[in-house]
């Protein structure tokens, strides 16, 4: 269930910016009436690396990881993607904001439209 609240918070703070959404359930995301949002609801691994690879910029939400990472931020690097995550312990104390990665903090997601525009004209 926190999973799913810190994404409606993450897609809340996002109306208005165009969105690729590859995931298994869309029942409360779906239920958003955005214009750009667009959903791949086939969500395998396959189908997300290769969602990867069309990508730029992947955002990935961490909110029962406090001292790690899923595989998707280091498979969407390999594949040439730049990697919006939400922070914690792990990612500050292993890469550097801004060069390997871009975080978030989960409590800052105002700010989220506003870091994707700096990142994309980068």
């Amino acid at each position: 269930m926190i999973r799913m609240n810190t994404r409606i918070k993450i897609f809340e703070a996002l109306r208005g910016v165009k969105l690729t959404i590859v995931a298994n359930d869309f029942s409360v995301i779906e239920k958003f009436d955005e214009k750009n949002f667009s959903f791949v609801q086939k969500s395998d691994f396959v189908t997300g690396l290769s969602a990867m690879c069309q990508s730029r910029l992947i955002l990935n939400n961490l909110p029962n990881y406090r001292d790690g990472v899923t595989e998707r931020l280091f498979n969407a690097q390999y594949r040439g993607c730049a990697v919006l995550t939400e922070s914690n312990r792990f990612i500050r104390n292993n890469f550097d904001d801004g060069d390997e990665l871009f975080s978030f903090g989960p409590n800052s997601l105002t700010d989220l439209k506003d870091i994707i525009e700096a990142i994309q004209t980068d």
